[in-house]
């Protein structure tokens, strides 16, 4: 009797911390498919501002055009509606204007993009912000270059 409550016991733990390593690699798959989707649609504003004289979308539906011209380059096959699903856009941002940073803190706690399911750890040059300021800090130092 006892060998079976000890091999009943076995075979819970077991299956207990099977569980466990399943939900934590479906966790981890999930943030990776958002911060890859956060990527995407960090492509697609940008699209959209290079288009558009650098203005920041106003809503999800004038990233429609952008949209399609990313999902060609790309070789992707994002679906829209789960984009949005998946990540979560600052349309009220200012990006020529983001919030100041204090000194005790270098980096803003300001996003443009979030994904909705939390985001995998990497390095401040790799997230979709960076890409995002990237590419006005190119803009804006192009159209100085124009000036002159």
């Amino acid at each position: 009797m006892r060998f079976r409550l000890r091999t009943l016991l076995l075979a819970v733990l077991l299956l207990a911390a099977l569980c466990l390593g399943l939900r934590n690699a479906y966790q981890t798959i999930r943030r990776v498919t958002s911060f890859n989707a956060s990527q995407f649609v960090a492509s697609m504003c940008i699209e959209h501002m290079k288009a558009n004289g650098d203005s920041w979308p106003c809503d999800w539906e004038e990233l429609r055009d952008d949209y399609a011209t990313c999902l060609v380059r790309s070789g992707r096959d994002w679906d829209f509606d789960d984009l949005q699903h998946r990540v979560e856009i600052n349309f009220a941002a200012d990006p020529h204007h983001p919030p100041s940073t204090s000194p005790a803190s270098p980096q803003p706690d300001f996003r443009f993009l979030r994904s909705r399911y939390g985001q995998p750890s990497h390095g401040p040059n790799q997230s979709p912000d960076a890409s995002i300021q990237t590419y006005l800090q190119s803009a804006s130092s192009q159209k100085g270059e124009g000036a002159e």
